[in-house]
């Protein structure tokens, strides 16, 4: 029976384990590539490059036969072994194959303390790394026929976005132009102002949205306001919170002034009411006071007012005309108005057309050089990635180098320190030396100003018998002093 294959090879397999150097493509292919990404590249590499023929199940010799297509510098029996480290995982001892979930499963591996599946690993991404951009360069194509379908989508989106903010811009022109005629007619032909806040509880629905949009300044909603039918008396006795935020759709931040401005509204129409009922019986007090003083005076008054009510009249009539005309000229020059600025509006509305059109072009444009440079991108990353493979091989000859270089420096320091050692003894020798020539220089020389001393000594004694003989001589010589001749043999000395 043969013995269980296992995903670690033994000990005495001939592959060595590798130095660090050696290691530099799976850190570059770890470190740049995400593992869900460099899977994607390694199935994309077998399916084109070692599943042929829909072979999704390789054996030895077609795994072998792709291998050496690839350039795999390796012989026949490390294919093997690799074969077997590669295929161990799907548990098939008679019949192993390999697949693409286990040819991804061994190249994403992590063999911290396994440094021949570290070697098998290197050399596979060694072969493989290079065929990354064919794989990349069919998932971009796949990519940019994505993109342009999504900017299509985009740009038929961005024109319904154009055409309904168009239409909308024009159903709140003509909204606003409808409230602002209703104004003018409120304000030349009823007693009551257009949305005058003492007659809130017979606001119709017009004013309550102009109240709401143009007063309060929530014009997100008035519309709302307007299509619900909402008029004075609702607005006043009706209004509450839930209704206002879901119905309404007033935003909960503007739901507290909304409703202290609906509390002012009240106040102010229930007092112009009271002043109202005041203002009617203290006209009532007054009628009743001057029918009283009147009767007297109605004869004499009632001749004058038959004279003067023709004149009155007249004059009555000719300022309502007036004022009519007035009226009506100025409302002709609002509903001109209206009319011009609604032209301006929707010359606005086709001018932001045409530059949102405009600008989704330049998106286009923009989209296509952006799908451009990303080709580029990926032609300049597969050559970079192949330089760096080059680099790397560069990089490991000139590592080698370095190591050589390395020992042929320790052994240069080697024999430096022996030289080094051997000039020390020679230079202590030879200081040994000198230092016995200059003892004997000096104890001759010492000898001989010794030999010299003793020489000025015997002169020294000669000179101090001398000395001592002439004493002896100046004293005879003193004592005869007294006139006697001196003697021949004193003379003679």
């Amino acid at each position: 029976d043969e013995a269980p294959t296992t995903l670690e090879p033994s000990d005495d397999e001939d592959v060595k384990s590798p130095p660090k150097l050696s290691r530099q493509i799976t850190k570059y292919c770890f470190n740049k590539y995400a593992p869900t990404q460099l899977k994607e590249l390694c199935e994309g590499v077998f399916d084109d490059y070692f599943a042929v023929n829909d072979q999704q199940d390789l054996d030895f010799k077609e795994f072998s036969n792709a291998l050496q297509n690839l350039g795999m510098n390796m012989n026949m029996d490390q294919m093997r072994k690799m074969f077997t480290a590669i295929s161990a995982s799907d548990g098939d001892l008679v019949d192993p194959y390999i697949d693409r979930v286990n040819f991804c499963d061994f190249i994403l591996g992590q063999y911290y303390n396994s440094p021949n599946l570290q070697h098998y690993q290197e050399q596979l991404l060694t072969v493989i790394s290079p065929k990354f951009g064919d794989a990349r360069t069919a998932a971009a194509a796949g990519n940019d026929m994505q993109d342009m379908a999504e900017m299509a989508a985009m740009q038929r989106h961005l024109n319904l976005m154009i055409e309904s903010e168009s239409l909308l811009s024009q159903n709140e022109a003509a909204f606003q132009e409808e409230l602002l005629t209703r104004k003018t007619r409120h304000i030349y032909h009823d007693t009551f102002g257009f949305c005058d806040e003492g007659n809130a509880e017979h606001w119709d629905k017009f004013e309550v949205a102009y109240w709401v949009g143009n007063i309060l300044g929530f014009t997100y909603c008035m519309k709302r306001f307007f299509d619900a039918n909402v008029d004075g008396a609702m607005l006043l006795f009706d209004m509450d919170s839930k209704m206002l935020m879901q119905h309404l759709n007033l935003k909960q931040i503007h739901l507290n002034t909304f409703q202290r401005r609906l509390k002012s509204l009240k106040r102010n129409g229930v007092q112009q009411e009271q002043e109202m009922e005041d203002g009617d019986e203290q006209t009532t007090d007054v009628k009743e006071t001057e029918t009283e003083t009147t009767e007297a005076e109605a004869g004499e008054t009632e001749s004058k007012q038959e004279n003067e009510q023709p004149a009155a009249a007249a004059a009555t009539a000719a300022a309502a005309a007036a004022e009519m005309m007035m009226n009506l000229t100025a409302e002709r020059a609002y509903i001109a108005e209206i009319a011009r600025l609604n032209k301006a509006l929707i010359a606005v509305t086709e001018d932001k057309s045409n530059l949102a059109q405009k600008f989704s072009q330049q998106i286009i444009e923009y989209q296509q050089q952006v799908i451009g440079l990303k080709q580029e991108l990926l032609v300049s990353q597969q050559q970079a990635q192949n330089n760096a493979i080059l680099h790397t091989k560069e990089i490991e000859n000139f590592k080698a180098k370095i190591v050589n270089l390395e020992q042929k420096h320790e052994n240069l320091k080697r024999n430096h320190d022996v030289l080094q050692s051997e000039l020390s003894s020679l230079e202590q020798t030879q200081s040994e030396s000198v230092a016995h020539k200059n003892e004997h220089i000096l104890q001759l020389e010492i000898d001989r100003l010794q030999s010299q001393l003793r020489t000025k000594e015997n002169q020294i004694l000669l000179l101090k018998s001398r000395l001592n003989r002439y004493k002896s001589m100046r004293a005879e010589i003193i004592e005869d002093y007294d006139g006697d001749q001196v003697p021949e043999s004193k003379l003679e000395l």
